[in-house]
């Protein structure tokens, strides 16, 4: 891979390409109220009682962009296969792609649909802390416009198997509801990675394509 991120957000029903993770409920979590319509392809409610403290966080983030891309049936996959790697590091996400499910083309426009925010995830021997803040803009809906701001905080411990990296998670805001594992796909390279993730919603299974780099120590 050209570029490659790493590791393990786990907002979700984390289950990504080939690996058999328990689901966890909640494709990107934390409302903040911001929507056009009640319907959102993505999150679910934050519970404001629940709290995860990743601090503290990198400095020197980039602007994370992104895209959602509606996958046609029978046209192959353009999601990129895993290869694994060392996680370990202070990784800054620069990158987000959405792909929904064959047969979502026609329920938004991808064309006028966007990701932007930021997100991080910093990774020892044993354990990782991240945090994804993202502001989603899914247009064309038969709702309209659906915005969100979410956030999704996740500490906990990990392992890793070939490509598969498997999160015991110690605390996540907002509180799924299943927490008894979460395992991905992920590429760590010398300085790029790759984190794939699959998520569940309206639009069908939705994978999450995040790519970024290892910063400098």
């Amino acid at each position: 891979m050209a570029r490659s991120v790493l590791v393990s957000l786990a907002l979700v029903s984390l289950a990504a390409c080939n690996t058999a993770a328990p689901p966890v409920d909640a494709a990107l979590p934390s409302d903040a109220g911001n929507d056009t319509s009640a319907s959102d392809a993505f999150s679910a409610p934050r519970d404001a009682s629940t709290s995860c403290d990743v601090s503290p966080a990198p400095t020197g983030l980039p602007a994370l962009t992104g895209t959602f891309v509606p996958l046609e049936a029978d046209a192959g996959s353009p999601i990129p296969t895993q290869t694994g790697g060392d996680p370990t590091g202070v990784w800054r996400i620069s990158q987000a792609t959405i792909y929904t499910a064959p047969g979502t083309g026609s329920m938004y426009d991808a064309a006028t649909s966007s990701v932007a925010g930021n997100a991080w995830i910093v990774v020892d021997a044993t354990s990782l802390r991240l945090e994804l803040s993202l502001d989603l803009v899914l247009a064309g809906t038969p709702a309209g416009t659906i915005r969100r701001h979410q956030v999704t905080d996740i500490r906990g411990t990990y392992t890793t198997s070939g490509a598969t990296l498997s999160v015991t998670p110690e605390c996540i805001a907002p509180a799924p509801t299943m927490t008894s594992g979460i395992a991905t796909q992920f590429t760590a390279g010398t300085a790029d990675g790759t984190l794939v993730l699959v998520t569940n919603g309206m639009l069908g299974e939705t994978t999450i394509v995040l790519t970024g780099s290892r910063m400098p120590t």
